[in-house]
């Protein structure tokens, strides 16, 4: 788990989705905490979007996920839960500096990349295919560590 480490802390930040060819922005927080003494860390992470006519943000994500490392595998196991009900348990691995996860939507393969950048910032991306080859990026966000109040 010390390759994920990194993680640990408050974020907030920016990004954007594509939303059927369109790209839509979002502010995001994410608050990442060890647990089990290093053993797993639980995400939570909430995108917001400001939508004309309305008073409040419209909450678009909402996640909660743990963490895990699979000794047995040599793969990470993230497990989570989504706001709008749904639910999966995902495999990732660390590479080149990144913490990267998979899953399949549909006939796609879709993956995210997390790594820090050089200022420290935690820079995510998201990808889909449809051959495992050609990959198309509809996701990307950069998030700036904040101290806890």
């Amino acid at each position: 788990m010390e390759h994920v480490a990194f993680l640990v802390g408050d974020w907030t930040g920016e990004g954007w989705m594509d939303m059927r060819g369109q790209r839509a922005s979002f502010r995001s927080s994410e608050r990442v905490e060890s647990r089990i003494d290093g053993l797993a860390l639980l995400i939570e992470g909430t995108h917001t979007a400001d939508i004309p006519g309305r008073s409040e943000p419209l909450v678009v994500h909402h996640a909660l996920a743990m963490l895990t490392f699979d000794q047995d595998s040599d793969r990470y196991r993230f497990n989570t839960q989504v706001h709008s009900g749904g639910t999966g348990v995902y495999s990732g691995y660390f590479e080149d500096g990144a913490f990267v996860w998979e899953m399949t939507q549909g006939p796609s393969q879709v993956r995210y990349v997390i790594r820090l950048d050089d200022d420290g910032q935690w820079v995510e991306t998201g990808e889909r295919s449809a051959d495992g080859q050609t990959w198309t990026q509809f996701f990307e966000m950069t998030l700036s560590r904040i101290e806890r109040p």
